[in-house]
């Protein structure tokens, strides 16, 4: 929950997508909260008029009361089992970003939205080794199934509870003295030239802080020529065609070479589901339910179709009428917005 004055308007309402990338700092290291299209108003008291209209801002209002709103690793139970959310709703937030804080991973993790979902609503989450006991007190006490019997819901001064948490026995909270200096570290790296060799991506050493196991692979110059998805010869196409006729995803595309397939989780509404996608000459982009076998749909092309990676694992395709959410669960977002492009460019090369 959190209070903003603004002249003569004061508002209380809570958040509902509290998570590190809606906190911020400003020059002076003061917390600023950023993002406010999922909070939701409790009161609003306007010192120039006694008499609010709270009836026409709970009508405003009304459709989001019930909403789902959020993001998946920083849900509360209470949202997906009932679409209703609470000032304790961000206490739950809280306690996952305090986990991610101390551990450097999110408490309740999938390969999907929806397995993170039964995760949270199972309450099915571990602490690893080393996790600092008075953190892991304080997120049990946030990460609790029940709304009301989170640290600091029913605290008749704010959060109360939570300042004097043993994890903040040092903090003075009403003088955290001066902020602190950034290091002029920054100001003796800045002339640093990265070598023309040097390609993205994890070197062996990097991989095995990740827990990977990576075969070492020779370094490309950036002036190698990259032969493209659509690079094809006639020979090559008609070779690759004939080959594709035992694939079992050959019946749905209409004759098209296959150039790119992969399951990729189609998000729509609250839930995602697990679809082949199949990026084909023409162009086409067909998606076909890989347990009925049965084609679900093709995503229209047109020359204003446009690719956006959100990051390894999601991107969007934006098309005139519509935006897909997609998830590759295996992290291979930036290749499928690769092959698009690489295939848009194909087709329309002056875009």
């Amino acid at each position: 929950m959190f209070l903003e004055e603004h002249k003569s308007l004061r508002i209380v309402a809570f958040f509902r997508d509290l998570k590190p990338e809606n906190v911020l700092f400003d020059e002076n290291w003061h917390i600023l909260i950023t993002d406010f299209g999922s909070a939701k108003i409790l009161k609003t008291d306007n010192t120039e008029n006694q008499k609010c209209d709270n009836d026409a801002l709970d009508k405003g209002d009304k459709r989001r009361r019930t909403s789902f709103v959020g993001t998946a690793q920083f849900v509360s139970p209470e949202m997906l089992s009932e679409s209703s959310s609470s000032p304790a709703s961000d206490l739950w937030a809280l306690g996952c970003i305090i986990y991610q804080m101390v551990s450097g991973v999110m408490p309740f993790r999938g390969r999907s939205e929806f397995l993170i979902f039964q995760k949270i609503l199972n309450l099915e989450y571990e602490y690893p080794d080393g996790f600092d006991p008075q953190a892991k007190d304080l997120v049990q006490k946030l990460l609790v199934k029940n709304p009301i019997e989170r640290l600091g819901a029913t605290d008749e001064a704010p959060y109360t509870s939570i300042r004097q948490h043993e994890l903040f026995r040092d903090l003075n909270c009403d003088d955290l003295g001066p902020p602190p200096r950034i290091s002029d570290i920054c100001d003796s790296i800045k002339d640093i030239v990265i070598p023309d060799d040097v390609e993205p991506g994890l070197d062996k050493e990097k991989a095995s802080r990740l827990q990977l196991d990576l075969e070492p692979t020779p370094t490309r110059k950036k002036s190698q020529v990259v032969k493209k998805i659509t690079d094809l010869t006639a020979a090559e196409i008609e070779q690759k065609l004939e080959a594709q006729k035992s694939n079992p995803y050959n019946s749905f595309v209409e004759g098209n070479l296959i150039l790119k397939q992969g399951l990729i989780d189609k998000k729509k509404g609250l839930f995602a589901r697990r679809r082949m996608f199949l990026l084909t000459f023409g162009p086409h982009l067909y998606y076909v339910d890989p347990v009925a076998m049965v084609l679900k749909g093709e995503i229209p092309w047109s020359e204003d179709l446009r690719s956006e990676a959100k990051n390894f694992k999601t991107f969007f395709i934006h098309t005139p009428n519509r935006k897909y959410y997609l998830e590759d669960p295996e992290g291979y977002a930036l290749q499928w917005c690769k092959a698009i492009d690489e295939v848009k460019a194909y087709y329309h090369p002056e875009q």
